[in-house]
């Protein structure tokens, strides 16, 4: 039994292999297409997007996992049965039961490390994409305004617009001309609205200026019953303090499994939490549905076995995604999703089992 469960779990692993490839390279060459999109908003460089679309793959690793592996044993099964392997496993009593048993450590080895990616893995990723978008959003010296439209900076409390933008290749520097700069306090909510006829962005100390000449500064009270007018020669604004994004994107898809479970989750919160706790049982349960897939009756209905196989993984991910959204409008709780999510899933095992037992299938 030793040598056959070596054997058995060689070539799942072997078939997970050629699938898991296959469906990585699928993801990694459509994030790259997202993430050189998005770098025409967020400004990327060459080495930052291939990382990016590295580490935005590898947060989908648990998915991918759960998928190859299930893929990988019903090919597997396909090959015994082709080779008459299947005959020889029902011949000697190998059951249901028993190729559970033998491919256990394969199973096994995989449900660990399903785990370790949803629960803990894939938030360290998404940090640190966020971080690298934080970064290149803030980095001045490879962002360019863009002439003619509303540029938001400080988390959207300050707006800057440019008509026109004029640039000397030779000395590399950009020149400005009709600016309108619009900023709110947070704190003592007045506004400021500054109107230059001409600027410029400059470097002192690794610190970026956006130096305006001859303009007027308004400065309104929150109720614009009272206001104040300046007049300039020059006035150079640190552009380091008008961060264009202080706060990251998404704090759900890195918030860590530990923060998740032990606060006041809200319905968003609790959907991210479903969808990590699944994962592993995802693995768990599709790997013993995909052994219950074993044919043990004539060769034609190899095919439909196979089929009932992908038919199976496509309820199960509906009823997944289902619940998920469920939680996300707030219909279920956390438990009660987790709770309908697993019964379904064994219905679907039993429902299964029997009709194969009394069934040809």
């Amino acid at each position: 039994m030793r040598v056959l469960s070596k054997y058995i779990n060689k070539q799942v692993a072997l078939y997970f292999s050629f699938v898991f490839i296959t469906i990585i390279s699928f993801i990694a060459l459509n994030q790259f297409f997202l993430v050189f999109k998005e770098s025409l908003n967020t400004p990327f460089l060459l080495k930052e997007i291939l990382f990016v679309v590295s580490l935005k793959t590898l947060s989908d690793l648990s998915l991918v996992l759960v998928i190859s592996l299930y893929i990988g044993i019903i090919i597997t099964l396909a090959n015994f049965d082709r080779n008459s392997e299947s005959v020889i496993f029902s011949s000697v009593g190998i059951g249901f039961s028993k190729l559970i048993a033998l491919a256990s450590p394969v199973i096994s080895i995989f449900f660990v490390l399903t785990a370790a990616v949803s629960l803990f893995l894939s938030p360290f990723l998404n940090l640190n994409v966020e971080k690298l978008r934080s970064e290149a959003l803030n980095d001045y010296e490879r962002i360019k305004f863009t002439e003619a439209s509303f540029q938001y900076l400080n988390n959207k409390n300050s707006i800057l617009f440019i008509e026109k933008i004029h640039t000397d290749h030779f000395l590399n520097e950009e020149t400005y001309t009709n600016l309108f700069l619009y900023s709110k306090d947070k704190d003592s909510g007045k506004i400021d609205v500054i109107l230059a006829p001409l600027g410029k962005k400059t470097i002192l100390n690794n610190t970026y200026y956006l130096n305006l000449i001859k303009g007027k500064k308004y400065q309104f009270d929150t109720d614009f019953l009272n206001y104040q007018i300046d007049k300039f020669d020059n006035l150079s604004i640190n552009l380091n303090t008008y961060s264009r994004r202080k706060e990251f994107f998404d704090k759900i898809s890195f918030a860590s499994t530990y923060e998740l479970f032990s606060k006041n989750r809200n319905m968003n919160e609790s959907a991210e939490l479903f969808w990590r706790v699944i994962m592993p049982f995802s693995l768990a349960f599709l790997s013993t549905f995909a052994l219950l897939l074993k044919n043990s009756s004539v060769r034609s209905s190899r095919g439909k076995n196979i089929f009932i196989g992908f038919c199976a993984i496509t309820i199960y991910f509906s009823l997944i995604l289902f619940m998920k959204s469920e939680l996300a409008n707030n219909v279920f709780s956390f438990y009660e999703a987790l709770l309908i999510s697993v019964i379904s899933s064994f219905f679907l095992l039993i429902l299964f089992r029997f009709l194969k037992k009394y069934y040809v299938l």
